[in-house]
């Protein structure tokens, strides 16, 4: 019984994370512009991961610290695909105004001996340069990015429907008022990015 609970006292919470894996597809801001797919790696997605604690760990020791760590229990090998865009939002931000975002597409899409070669050019100590071409060959023989600008409807707040609160210098909204919030359809536009596999 010890050991039992031993064991329930350890792994504190198991998760199914990444319920969607795959992804082609995604909206950003309509200020991003210059995409371009810049990399292609191999890549394991954890699907299941276990929360558990660190034995010995004390958080309120003098160096105090976390005492969990997480566990993959499962994962998921996917293409990881990165598309780099200039900034629009941050242009003087960290990497002079580069950015990256990344979608997950399904290895079965690919012919296995290209996803055998991807997975063996995956590493991210390749000083040479000789892995990085060979996962750009993937990209230029497998992938292609269209990048447009289109409109979407977002809910935003009807500020002359709704009662707002009066806020404090706590931040804390004024005693006793009740806030009621209503929201009406607004149309926006963002940079819609799909993956295609050639």
């Amino acid at each position: 019984m010890k050991t039992l609970a031993l064991v329930f006292g350890l792994a504190l919470s198991v998760t199914s994370a990444f319920a969607q894996v795959y992804s082609d597809s995604q909206d950003l801001p309509r200020e991003h512009s210059n995409f371009r797919l810049s990399d292609a790696t191999y890549w394991l997605v954890p699907t299941r991961t276990e929360v558990v604690r660190i034995p010995g760990c004390r958080e309120d020791g003098e160096a105090s610290r976390i005492c969990t760590e997480t566990r993959v229990l499962e994962s998921k090998a996917v293409v990881k695909v990165e598309v780099e865009y200039r900034d629009g939002i941050h242009p003087h931000h960290e990497n002079r105004g580069r950015a990256w975002t990344y979608f997950y597409l399904d290895t079965a899409k690919f012919p296995e001996a290209d996803i055998a070669r991807l997975a063996a050019n995956t590493s991210l100590w390749d000083f040479s340069g000789r892995k990085f071409r060979a996962r750009k060959a993937f990209v230029q023989k497998h992938l292609q990015l269209t990048a447009k600008k289109e409109p979407r409807t977002i809910q935003v707040v009807d500020v002359r429907n709704s009662r707002l609160c009066p806020v404090g210098e706590s931040g804390q909204p004024q005693p006793g008022c009740v806030e009621d919030i209503q929201y009406r359809p607004a149309t926006t536009i963002v940079n819609a990015l799909k993956i295609t596999i050639k």
